[in-house]
């Protein structure tokens, strides 16, 4: 993959991250009218829009196939965001998981 490529892939991973992370602050404002109508929210709903428009220009640059395994990068990065931003508690399974997934983008991405 070139430079260009990875840098899509982890602006993708990082953006889809952040925007799990607004959403979930964004959920604590109340019913479902003061999420709506929350500017957390609302940023939340755009960051993932940029995020799509960079996901489909990776997928102009790689196949699709080299291009999903890095989304698995989501399954490391909001636990920790969330254990560092909102306080929640991670375990030792955690990290063994995140071993195991970590393990599983490089195979699948140098196969």
């Amino acid at each position: 993959m070139s430079a260009f490529a990875i840098a899509l892939a982890v602006s993708t991973v990082l953006g889809m991250a952040s925007g799990q992370i607004l959403f979930k602050l964004a959920s604590g404002r109340g019913g479902l009218m003061e999420i709506f109508f929350s500017p957390i929210f609302w940023v939340a709903i755009v960051l993932y829009g940029l995020v799509t428009i960079l996901w489909v220009l990776l997928l102009r640059e790689v196949d699709l196939s080299r291009a999903y395994p890095f989304l698995a990068g989501t399954y490391v990065l909001v636990p920790i965001a969330s254990m560092l931003f909102l306080g929640e508690k991670l375990g030792w399974s955690y990290g063994l998981g995140v071993a195991l997934i970590i393990g599983g983008i490089i195979l699948t991405v140098r196969a």
